[in-house]
């Protein structure tokens, strides 16, 4: 899965910019993003996560985290999200903090 940006994060910060990463799980297996440093609400990542999500039968949660394994948003994609074939390059999807409300986009 290719990590691009994300644009209007929450700001959930205290004090100073955020530096948020992107961790995503499925089966059990974590992996994450490097922390765009000081990016704060509009982070840039450019980067590849490899999981198999092909074969998994499980959904795939996908976090932005900042300080302290703080959430700012997050959402599941069911696992025929990745098998259909139907899905573009690139997808822009919304985010939800832990109280459903919009918290940005990916």
């Amino acid at each position: 899965m290719y990590v691009a940006q994300a644009e209007d994060l929450k700001n959930v910060a205290l004090f100073g910019k955020m530096s948020p990463w992107v961790e995503i799980e499925s089966a059990g297996i974590t992996e994450r993003t490097a922390a765009a440093k000081a990016q704060h609400t509009s982070p840039v990542w450019s980067q590849l996560i490899f999981l198999d999500l092909c074969a998994s039968s499980s959904p795939v949660k996908v976090s932005v985290m900042t300080g302290g394994s703080k959430l700012i948003g997050g959402f599941f994609l069911p696992p025929k999200y990745f098998r259909d074939g139907s899905r573009s390059s690139y997808t822009t999807i919304g985010l939800k903090d832990s109280k459903g409300k919009f918290a940005g986009r990916i």
